[in-house]
């Protein structure tokens, strides 16, 4: 009996060795982490930066509330104005502030389908790719007067921009002449 355990592990011993000098994994049909990892995904474009298009000028806004709600995304003096393919939508904004446009256009999760973006603001004008954003330096109340505003895209669905100083509330329906907030 001790002949044939002798041969056994050997035989053993010698398919280990054959698998090791030829880089088998023993019949496992698991691959290297490395041959199935994802490439990295793209950097993220970069924002870019609002130009002025034309002589400078301050856009009078419109006295009319906006139809749908107007929603804040400011953090740190920028508010971010979202584009997207499907809907327009609303963003208030107070004097002092800046505006990042953001091309959330394409459907789902990847945004696919997105195209680029042309946007005119006031005097401003930019062009933003897929998945990137815009900035305009400037301080709002620079291009744009008080009141409602739309911006003019091409590649996405507009917005409506609503300049208030922060102590203003909308009081639909103004009557002509009116102002459109009170404190």
């Amino acid at each position: 009996m001790q002949p044939k355990s002798r041969i056994g592990f050997g035989g053993i011993g010698l398919v280990a060795a054959m698998l090791a000098l030829c880089g088998c994994s023993g019949g496992s049909d698991r691959t290297d982490a490395r041959d199935t990892a994802a490439p990295p995904p793209p950097p993220p474009p970069r924002t870019v930066v609002g130009h002025r298009v034309g002589p400078a000028r301050v856009e009078p806004g419109g006295q009319l509330p906006p139809a749908s709600p107007c929603y804040r995304f400011g953090r740190n003096g920028t508010t971010a104005v979202h584009l997207f393919s499907d809907a327009p939508h609303c963003t208030r904004v107070a004097p002092g502030e800046r505006l990042l446009f953001v091309n959330d256009t394409g459907i789902g999760p990847q945004h696919s389908g997105a195209t680029t973006v042309r946007v005119r603001v006031g005097d401003y004008g930019l062009r933003i790719r897929p998945g990137g954003s815009g900035l305009i330096p400037a301080p709002v109340e620079t291009y744009l007067g008080r009141g409602s505003h739309l911006v003019r895209t091409a590649g996405a669905r507009g917005a409506t921009i609503l300049l208030l100083p922060r102590v203003c509330a909308i009081r639909p329906p103004v009557a002509p002449g009116e102002e459109l907030c009170f404190r």
